[in-house]
C-alpha cells in the first residue's frame, strides 16, 4: 500500500468517527436540554416540556403524586453514561467493576437538580427513589439485595401481574428459575398503549427512556411509604 493510498483511509477513518462521535455527542445534548425542564405528563417522554417548571436559582420544581415525582425525577437525568458500581470516585470518567458496598450506596452525596456524574442501574433507581421522596425511602441500591429484600419496605408482584403495574415501580430483569437478578428499570408509563421505562442500560451506553421490548422481566417491586 503507497503511502498516499495510507494517508487517505486514515483521513477517511478519522472523518468518519469524527462524525459519529459528534451526531451522539449532539444526541446526548439534546435529551439533556428536554429533561432540564419537567415533564408533568406521566408516561409521556414526547410531552412538551412544561416551562413554568424549569430550573429556577439551581433548583428542579417537582409537583405531583410520588409516582409522578419519581418518574420527573429519573428524566432529569437522561443522558447520563453508564457505570458498573457507579458513581464512579473519579467523576465522569468511569472506573468499571468499582467496590460496591454491602451496607448500601449514599445517594445523599448527589443532590438535585445535578445528580450523580454517573449510574449503574441500582444506582439510578435508588437515588431517584431516594430525591423524589425527599430522602424519606432509601434502597440498598444494588439490584439482588434489593429484590430480595425481606425488610417489608416493598409491595413485590410476580411476572403474571405486569398488568398492576404503576409509574415508578421498580421492574427487575433476570432468571426467574433461579430467582436471580441483574438489572432493574424504572416503569415511566405507557406511550399508545406501550410500556415505558427509564433505565442506565449497560457500559458505554447512556441513562435513557426506551419502549419495554426485553423478555426477561420476573417481576417489580412497589416501595411503600410509611
Amino acid at each position: 500500500m503507497s503511502k498516499k493510498i495510507f494517508l487517505i483511509l486514515s483521513l477517511f477513518i478519522f472523518v468518519f468517527y469524527f462524525l459519529s462521535y459528534k451526531d451522539l455527542f449532539a444526541y446526548a445534548q439534546n435529551i439533556r436540554s428536554v429533561s432540564e425542564c419537567v415533564v408533568v405528563k406521566v408516561g409521556s417522554p414526547s410531552a412538551e416540556p412544561d416551562i413554568s417548571k424549569c430550573k429556577t436559582s439551581g433548583q428542579q420544581i417537582f409537583t405531583g403524586s410520588i409516582q409522578e415525582k419519581v418518574i420527573q425525577v429519573a428524566r432529569t437525568q437522561i443522558s447520563k453514561m453508564y457505570c458498573y458500581g457507579g458513581p464512579s470516585a473519579l467523576g465522569t470518567t468511569c472506573r468499571p467493576g468499582s467496590v460496591l458496598n454491602p451496607l448500601g450506596r449514599d445517594f445523599s452525596k448527589y443532590p438535585l437538580p445535578e445528580g450523580a456524574p454517573n449510574y449503574d442501574c441500582s444506582f439510578l433507581a435508588g437515588w431517584t427513589w431516594y430525591w423524589a421522596t425527599d430522602g424519606k425511602f432509601t434502597m440498598r441500591g444494588q439490584t439482588s439485595l434489593d429484590w430480595h429484600d425481606k425488610t417489608g419496605k416493598y409491595q413485590k408482584f410476580g411476572p403474571s401481574e405486569f398488568d398492576k403495574l404503576q409509574p415508578g415501580d421498580l421492574i427487575y430483569f433476570g432468571d426467574i428459575l433461579r430467582d436471580s437478578v441483574h438489572h432493574v428499570a424504572i416503569y415511566s408509563g405507557t406511550v399508545d398503549g406501550k410500556k415505558m421505562y427509564i433505565d442506565a442500560p449497560g457500559t458505554y451506553k447512556f441513562v435513557q427512556e426506551i419502549l419495554w421490548t426485553r423478555k426477561d422481566a420476573i417481576g417489580f417491586l412497589r416501595p411503600i411509604l410509611k
